[in-house]
């Protein structure tokens, strides 16, 4: 998934909201499926963007001020990314949540009628 997102950074910079948020909900979502903590999903987004960040700092590209500026740039646009990776990527772990609590919490009546 790392990968994914960094091969991808690119396109997620002018991707409209629509397909990041139909594409990390569907993440969410699965990755609850998969019994994955959701609290390790969020971890993990914050290891990716402060690793990506960490490179970039670590190339000691940044020496004049305008390199300075750009390396600035490049983390309050990382963090609106990442930010809005994690917002979607939680709320399709939640709705995939709510939806087996609803569906946990119906009459054996209602379950079988709707083929659960």
């Amino acid at each position: 998934r790392a990968r994914d997102i960094l091969q991808n950074l690119d396109e997620l910079l002018v991707a409209k909201e629509e397909a990041v948020a139909e594409r990390y909900e569907k993440l969410g979502r699965q990755r609850y499926e998969d019994g994955i903590p959701l609290h390790e999903m969020v971890y993990a987004l914050q290891v990716i963007k402060e690793t990506m960040m960490q490179f970039v700092r670590d190339q000691g590209y940044a020496q004049t001020p305008l390199e300075l500026y750009a390396e600035e740039e490049l983390q309050h646009v990382a963090d609106r990314i990442f930010d809005t990776l994690v917002y979607y990527f939680v709320r399709g772990y939640e709705r995939a949540l709510r939806e087996r609590i609803d569906l946990a919490e119906r009459p054996p009546v209602a379950r079988r009628q709707t083929g659960a």
